[in-house]
């Protein structure tokens, strides 16, 4: 039986779209930047098209860029703005203590 890749990969778009998408999502787990990740949404729309169209790689590989160009240039903002308030929200909480838990701390030894 000849099989040839080319035409597997023809035949199954959506598969290869999903398999890019993933292997971004595992190297944003080690960048932790966001970037690969909305790059991931790219793939995730094109394998959405691929769906639709599965022949079409001439039109899932420009909605696939765009889609993941605009998420970076719009969602990363949002999202590292979002990140930040998170962390600074953060430092405060842990900076100052809760002054309910003050009462609460078991009393010292008595002389």
């Amino acid at each position: 039986m000849d099989v040839n890749l080319n035409d597997w990969l023809g035949d199954h778009t959506a598969m290869l779209w999903l398999l890019v998408g993933f292997m971004l999502l595992t190297l944003e787990v080690l960048r932790r930047d966001l970037v690969l990740m909305l790059l991931s949404l790219g793939a995730a729309v094109a394998m959405v098209v691929a769906l639709v169209a599965p022949r079409a790689w001439y039109v899932q590989l420009p909605v696939g860029v765009l889609a993941a160009v605009a998420s970076v240039l719009l969602l990363r903002p949002v999202l590292l703005r979002a990140e930040e308030r998170a962390a600074a929200r953060a430092a405060q909480a842990a900076a100052s203590p809760d002054p309910a838990d003050e009462g609460s701390a078991a009393p010292g030894p008595q002389a």
